[in-house]
Formats: C-alpha cells, sequence, structure tokens
C-alpha cells in the first residue's frame, strides 16, 4: 500500500460551497486520468471504475470519499481516493493497493487531521 497527499490552495472564490463542489469534482476527475491513464493503455481488456463512497463535512467542510479499481483478466487493485477541503486548501489523499475496509487504509486515514 501507497499514499500520496497534493494540496491545491483554495482561492476566495471557492469557499462557495457551490464552487467547492465543483472543484472537489474537478480534483477527482483528474486523478482519475492520471490514475487510469498507463492502466488503461496497457491492455485492451482492461478497466477503471471509481465511485463515490461517501459524501460529508469534516470539521465545518466538506469531503468526498472514492473507492476505484483498476481491473484486467489477471489482476484487479484496489484504491480509495479522499478529497479535503480546508480553509485555505483543497487536499487530495491517495491511498493506492488497497481497498476502503483494509485496517491499513483505516489507519492512515484516522491518522490525518486537517484544520
Amino acid at each position: 500500500m501507497v499514499y500520496s497527499i497534493l494540496t491545491d490552495e483554495r482561492t476566495a472564490i471557492q469557499a462557495d460551497p457551490t464552487v467547492a463542489d465543483r472543484t472537489m469534482n474537478a480534483l477527482a476527475r483528474s486523478y482519475a486520468r492520471l490514475a487510469s491513464r498507463g492502466w488503461l493503455g496497457a491492455g485492451l481488456r482492461n478497466k477503471y471504475e471509481m465511485k463515490l463512497l461517501k459524501k460529508k463535512m469534516v470539521n465545518g467542510e466538506p469531503q468526498k470519499l472514492y473507492i476505484y479499481t483498476l481491473d484486467s483478466c489477471t489482476e484487479k487493485k484496489e484504491g480509495v481516493l479522499v478529497i479535503q477541503a480546508s480553509k485555505i486548501h483543497f487536499y487530495t489523499i491517495a491511498i493506492y493497493g488497497a481497498n476502503y475496509s483494509d485496517p491499513r487504509v483505516q489507519r492512515v486515514l484516522s491518522s490525518i487531521k486537517i484544520k
């Protein structure tokens, strides 16, 4: 299991909940394109699927939790993507190589504190 945390500045216009929601959707789509590009190009039967699992508020700021799979005839790889807003940043937390119920994923998610 590998994880990464990326940050993007949150502008004043993105304080609006509708704009923040759209920005979070764009960040998730950008990650999906990045994660799937090589996988889909490596085989005709390879597929990539991402689903929104949860949408909630954390410390008064929106969070979206996605699960995704990279699937082929011979293997299936799973991952978790969290897009979290804070007052001044958007965080993209990508966990690759484990599913949402994996204790390691839960440990990573519970250890991250967003202010």
